[in-house]
């Protein structure tokens, strides 16, 4: 069996064992993780001007995060690559926030000598 049905089949399933209440939670959560992307890329703009490697990242995070969006409502192999696509995103913010811990000097204890 190719994975692209089944992964079809496994949304339905999903859409009536867990109902439209579910899949309309998704939804709203995916729409306002989308609006924090977009959150983070002014505030990269905001605090890293000139850094254009982090506000690169943060751009290619809502660019990502955008095409996600595109690819939701598809069906067989598209809907794989939408979530896909959700764990691109998980890893694009993942490296944001520790390059910013990092630039921002907050994941060392105070007295502790720098590496």
């Amino acid at each position: 069996m190719e994975p692209a049905p089944a992964l079809g089949r496994a949304r339905r399933a999903y859409v009536r064992g867990a109902g439209e209440d579910a899949l309309d939670a998704h939804r709203w959560a995916g729409n306002a993780v989308h609006g924090l992307q977009a959150v983070a890329l002014l505030a990269a703009l905001a605090g890293m001007w000139r850094r254009w490697a982090d506000i690169g990242l943060a751009v290619a995070l809502l660019a990502v995060g955008t095409v996600q969006i595109g690819l939701a409502e598809g069906d067989e192999w598209v809907g794989g690559l939408h979530a896909f696509l959700a764990l691109v995103v998980l890893v694009l913010a993942t490296v944001i926030a520790h390059r910013a811990v990092r630039a921002l000097d907050l994941g060392r204890r105070r007295g502790a000598p720098a590496a």
